[in-house]
């Protein structure tokens, strides 16, 4: 009894285990409307277009952020885009195994507090510098771009806060 016990609890955690690592997370870049941010996949690459733009400051918002390996995720933005703000609110680990890359000389912020996992096959392809972080939010001096907290007081840019960006270039 012992053994036929100990033989279906390793054949349940061998089946377990294969589940969890034979079938890695799907790539999905997909947003979650709290900015105007779309995105069109074609396969495994996404592109990356409109968001919320204040000044030279452009923000995006996903439900989920991952990019397979040969795949990428292209933020269209306009050359004249100075800052990329880009938040996960899913709850879900970013896989970074593609190519991430960006119009001009923009710089990219990715922001996921459920983690970001860059793999073997990650790149950046932008012409700024790339900040990606576990934090749940950015500061700015009059209002807050969150990850966690999407309630329109707190994650939604208001007038004052996009008139004050439109005013300084970070």
């Amino acid at each position: 009894m012992k053994q036929g016990l100990s033989l279906l609890l390793s054949l349940g955690c061998c089946t377990i285990s294969q589940g969890i690592f034979l079938h890695p997370a799907t790539a999905q870049v997909t947003p979650d409307g709290t900015t105007n941010t779309t995105v069109d996949a074609n396969g495994n690459n996404f592109t990356i277009n409109q968001g919320d733009r204040a000044g030279n400051n452009l923000f995006h918002s996903f439900d989920r952020f991952s990019v397979p390996n040969g795949g990428s995720a292209f933020f269209d933005n306009n050359p004249d885009i100075a800052n990329i703000f880009s938040r996960v609110t899913g709850g879900n680990i970013s896989n970074i195994d593609g190519l991430i890359r960006a119009n001009g000389a923009a710089n990219l912020f990715l922001i996921n507090p459920a983690g970001i996992i860059f793999g073997a096959g990650a790149r950046l392809d932008i012409g700024g510098s790339f900040y990606g972080s576990s934090a749940d939010s950015i500061l700015f001096e009059d209002g807050e771009f969150s990850a966690t907290d999407l309630e329109p007081t707190s994650s939604s840019l208001t007038d004052e806060i996009r008139r004050k960006l439109s005013q300084t270039v970070i």
